[in-house]
């Protein structure tokens, strides 16, 4: 559109040009004839060349207009020159619109950021808030699991829930009916997934990050809120009385990571207030176990290598050892149920 009226205001002026020009051309010439004319008749006054003089002299006033017409017909071109500017500037402008649909995508890119930011954000905060669950796979819906062997050696120990071992096959010293609601697999399909489970529920434990680093120190006499606990490179040991607080948060998280073993003294207790669940207790320990007698112990022990749970001892949690032996000894262990 541009291109056509810059042509089209260019061609109206040359054409004028072309008109004006003719007439004052053929004047211009008569004008020069005339001159003659009079020099001719008037030769003996001596004013002929005067008057030619001057009729040429008009001639030459016109020719000063017709450059003056080409001077505005030079500017008209040069407003053509201006209008494909204007071209360039809609190329420019169109540029424009390139960079604003580039900063639409940056916008777009930066609300994409801002979501995953959010969303890593949030489930750390979540996980700080012991929100975040651990999933044991099919290991959850095992109350005993061992690697090698399952034995027992006291006559009332309970089991509620399913008993397995793998890839070891024996399970030894139990009493009848034991256990109760829940299915014993020695060895076989199911109880080589609930193993492979466990070592990836394992793992996420193990790989936890770290909120309060209790290296050092005996959990006997402590308040726990919910979080991530470790013994780095150490053993961990409870003495007497531990308390772990909910905070009226039934999903509330407790982690407590130790390096090598775990181990208790006679009669020590873990204590959950306020909502606290067992189901969300998890003992991740590096070698193995060993529980002391006449505990009331709370949690999921996820053992490395074995679990020692000594005589009269109540587990309200699991015993789920990966490489090694699972031994009991006149032991209650029962879930419970876990309201999420």
């Amino acid at each position: 559109m541009l291109r056509n009226l810059s042509l089209c205001l260019l061609l109206v002026p040359v054409a004028a040009l072309a008109v004006a020009g003719c007439p004052k051309s053929s004047t211009s010439g008569g004008g020069g004839s005339g001159g003659a004319d009079t020099s001719s008749s008037s030769s003996s006054t001596g004013t002929s060349s005067s008057s030619g003089t001057g009729g040429t002299g008009t001639g030459g006033a016109d020719g000063g207009d017709l450059l003056d017409a080409g001077l505005d017909t030079g500017d008209l071109l040069d407003a053509g020159n201006l209008l494909d500017a204007g071209d360039l500037l809609d190329a420019g402008l169109d540029a424009g619109d390139l960079l604003d649909a580039g900063l639409d995508a940056g916008h777009l890119l930066d609300g994409g950021l801002d979501a995953g930011l959010d969303a890593g954000l949030d489930a750390s905060l979540d996980a700080g808030d012991g929100g975040a669950a651990v999933s044991l796979g099919s290991a959850a819906a095992f109350t005993v699991l061992g690697g090698s062997t399952v034995t027992n050696t006291g006559t009332s120990t309970t089991i509620v829930g399913d008993l397995g071992v793998s890839p070891g096959t024996a399970i030894t010293g139990l009493p009848a009916g034991v256990p109760t609601g829940g299915t014993e697999h020695l060895g076989d399909p199911v109880a080589a997934q609930a193993e492979a489970d466990l070592t990836t529920a394992y793992n996420t434990l193990a790989g936890m990050p770290c909120d309060t680093i209790l290296t050092g120190k005996d959990l006997a006499g402590m308040t726990l809120t919910p979080g991530v606990y470790c013994y780095v490179g150490v053993a961990g040991q409870l003495s007497g009385a531990l308390t772990l607080d909910a905070q009226n948060n039934p999903d509330a998280l407790f982690v407590i990571q130790i390096a090598s073993t775990l181990t208790t003294t006679n009669s020590a207790t873990v204590t959950l207030i306020n909502g606290g669940q067992a189901c969300n207790v998890y003992w991740q320990v590096g070698t193995s176990a060993t529980i002391g007698e006449s505990n009331m112990f709370a949690g999921n022990i996820v053992a490395f290598a074995s679990i020692t749970l000594m005589a009269n001892t109540n587990l309200a949690g699991r015993a789920l050892a990966r490489t090694a032996a699972v031994t009991l000894d006149a032991n209650n262990v029962a879930v419970g149920s876990c309201t999420h």
